[in-house]
């Protein structure tokens, strides 16, 4: 199936659900598509790592809400585990995060008290949409 009819298959889906249905969801596709094209960023684009010597181009750019990160992300976003060395094979214990307070029980608790530590309280709980950046190492 092509990309345009997925669109067309999703925009007759919304149309068949109820008024209020339809207007929440067009609503939150027009909100997907203005985050992405308003992005600084785009696909192809190389930029330069402020305060370092490389450089990044850019390989994918999506919009998704903050409280879908999966925990494999949250490890990639600066959330690292506690590893336990008393047990053979050391298991992660806990996860914490460079500042943190507190260990936390999985990397999605620990992510979510970074957000929180970085955009202010509230953050993680009102769950706004964010841009992903996918990218690979140039130089």
């Amino acid at each position: 199936m092509t990309r345009r009819a997925v669109t067309e298959q999703v925009e007759k889906n919304a149309m068949e659900c109820s008024s209020l249905c339809s207007t929440t969801y067009l609503m939150r596709r027009e909100k997907l598509a203005y985050i992405l094209e308003h992005s600084p960023y785009k696909v192809g684009d190389v930029v330069a790592i402020h305060g370092a010597t490389h450089h990044i181009r850019i390989t994918d750019v999506l919009a998704e809400r903050l409280q879908d990160i999966s925990d494999e992300d949250c490890l990639r976003e600066g959330v690292q585990p506690v590893w336990d060395t008393t047990t053979e094979p050391h298991r992660v214990r806990s996860y914490y995060f460079d500042g943190a307070d507190y260990v936390y029980k999985t990397p999605s608790e620990a992510f979510a008290a970074l957000a929180d530590k970085v955009s202010g309280r509230g953050t993680w709980d009102s769950n706004p949409f964010v841009r992903v950046y996918s990218f690979e190492l140039v130089d």
